[in-house]
């Protein structure tokens, strides 16, 4: 029998007050909410992401990262079509979320909420290793006129990138994120080197304290 059935099987001999979607079922009336709230498998799985994501909130330095990661994750969500694959996408992102939980933040600013114009770096253990992703320097688009400008993150460039890092005799490198070299100290990483970003912004040089 393969796993996914296994699980199928389990999950029906749980008592139906069990299953908990991350929205309240008795109002779903879209196709989509609709879709959930009728395989338990899906349901139990939407609920727990909605658990985890909950959780992550309260846990991870910067929780608006987390917020306008989940906002861009649920276009996706929308649109796995078949309840298997909306199965997948959403353990995936349960994946996701606590490796946020668990993650560290260091920034090169003291400001209490993420500030898109400085160096933020995030490191979070993923399948025994590490990702770290790089945040901030936003700048904006040079050739719009600033009085008809939306401001960030819509009229500009920032960063935004992540992979996997690995040990290179004192620093730690990714392959994804060529040029900038990382540097961990007990409550710090110091960045070397120069990534460039986009035409207009960059992540260089710098200290980056832990949160």
């Amino acid at each position: 029998m393969k796993r996914t059935n296994i699980i199928a099987a389990a999950l029906l001999m749980i008592p139906e007050v069990c299953f908990a979607a991350s929205f309240n079922c008795g109002k779903a009336n879209s196709q989509f909410e609709i879709m959930i709230c009728s395989s338990p498998e899906l349901n139990y799985v939407d609920g727990q992401m909605g658990n985890v994501y909950r959780a992550a909130l309260g846990k991870f330095a910067l929780p608006e990262v987390i917020k306008s990661d989940q906002r861009n994750w649920l276009a996706t969500y929308l649109e796995c079509g078949q309840v298997q694959k909306c199965i997948e996408v959403a353990s995936k992102r349960i994946e996701e979320l606590t490796s946020y939980a668990e993650g560290k933040v260091y920034t090169a600013y003291a400001d209490e909420k993420l500030n898109h114009h400085e160096q933020t770096i995030i490191v979070r253990p993923i399948d025994g290793g590490s990702v770290i992703r790089i945040l901030g320097n936003w700048m904006p688009d040079g050739f719009l006129d600033p009085e008809k400008m939306n401001g960030f993150p819509y009229d500009g460039f920032w960063c935004d990138t992540e992979g996997e890092i690995k040990f290179n005799g004192s620093e730690y490198t990714s392959v994804v994120i060529p040029g900038l070299a990382f540097v961990f100290g007990k409550s710090l990483v110091r960045t070397r080197g120069f990534y460039s970003c986009s035409p207009r912004t960059g992540f260089g040089e710098g200290v980056h304290e832990l949160r």
